[in-house]
């Protein structure tokens, strides 16, 4: 993986709008196989997504994370 790339994954802030998260998701997905356990993690980020349910919260914020 390239460093820059990777480090740019890891600067990303915290999304405010469902157009922001689906390209976050997008991006983690194309690096998807160097994520250790990258389908559970995904799982509370996808959730967000569902109709009125970007609420923020603990777990959501450590996945993100």
């Amino acid at each position: 993986m390239d460093q820059p790339k990777v480090q740019a994954v890891l600067d990303w802030p915290l999304p405010q709008t469902l157009k922001q998260l689906r390209g976050f998701l997008d991006l983690i997905d194309y690096y998807r196989r160097f994520i250790e356990g990258h389908a559970s993690i995904v799982t509370h980020l996808t959730n967000l997504l569902k109709k009125d349910n970007l609420q923020w919260n603990l777990v959501t914020i450590v996945s993100f994370e």
